[in-house]
């Protein structure tokens, strides 16, 4: 399967302009906001988020072999790969807010 290099720009930048990319676009985030939320237990949230990150980009990894293989479409390889970097994007910012706050509360006089 030869594949195109236009054809693909083209068809990540219909895939990122068609569907905002961010902590929404997370595959099951109902179900990972009823894991940490409802029970209040922050690290099964974060272990959650981590470990829909992991699914993610496996996705987005066996995806890519398949098109390579001639099995997947180009559109399916550009949307699972939008989509793990939406998580990888929302994990990394929950990471960057957590350690933010952990510096905050270092600085708080005793």
């Amino acid at each position: 399967m030869k594949i195109n290099p236009q054809a693909a720009i083209n068809a990540y930048r219909q895939t990122a302009f068609s569907q905002t990319i961010g902590p929404d676009n997370i595959a099951g985030k109902q179900e990972l906001s009823q894991v940490g939320l409802e029970q209040g237990n922050f690290a099964d949230l974060m272990k959650s988020l981590a470990n829909e990150a992991i699914t993610q980009n496996r996705y987005a990894e066996q995806t890519s072999q398949r098109a390579i293989a001639g099995e997947a479409s180009l559109s399916e390889v550009v949307e699972a790969i939008a989509n793990a970097e939406a998580t990888l994007r929302t994990v990394t910012t929950i990471r960057d807010r957590v350690v933010s706050a952990y510096q905050e509360i270092l600085r708080t006089p005793i």
